[in-house]
């Protein structure tokens, strides 16, 4: 069989078209990832609300959005507020899934794919928070009345 140059250029292009798709995938289709309304509200709840923001990711063709809480968990300490709020979530039946001193990391069958880090106020880094003026102007409101230590912020997000 003899393959003429048309037929050869043709499969060259076809071949480079293959190679370009699978080597570009997630640029060619980018996708953007957010949790369900619903697992975020039940965050929420979980305390007083003081504010909410969001940040985003961006890695392999896909932009992940992690939903940031900020609540007041009315405890007298920064460890007493983790416990607290992680005890009332899992009367939601969300588990623990990692934790250390400062941060616990909670999934819930309810919501899969659903990834909440718990940490204290303190430790998560303020000046992150204060970025956003809406949040900053809340959180002094708050602190002007409340300790610190009581304040929890949630990261709500896709599990990796």
């Amino acid at each position: 069989m003899s393959w003429s140059r048309r037929s050869l250029w043709s499969i060259a292009a076809i071949a480079c078209g293959i190679f370009m798709i699978t080597a570009c995938r997630s640029e060619l289709l980018p996708a953007t990832v957010k949790v369900d309304p619903g697992a975020v509200e039940e965050v929420r709840a979980v305390g007083k609300f003081i504010a909410a923001t969001s940040t985003d990711g961006y890695w392999d063709g896909e932009t992940q959005i992690t939903d940031v809480i900020i609540i007041d968990a009315a405890s007298s300490s920064a460890a007493g507020a983790l416990i607290k709020t992680s005890n009332l979530l899992k009367k939601s039946n969300w588990k623990t899934v990692g934790q250390n001193s400062d941060w616990i990391q909670m999934e819930s069958d309810k919501w899969p794919g659903v990834e909440v880090t718990l940490e204290s106020f303190a430790s998560y880094g303020a000046d992150t928070l204060m970025e956003d003026s809406r949040v900053a102007k809340a959180i002094r409101e708050t602190l002007a009345h409340a300790k610190p230590e009581s304040l929890i912020v949630a990261d709500i997000g896709p599990a990796e």
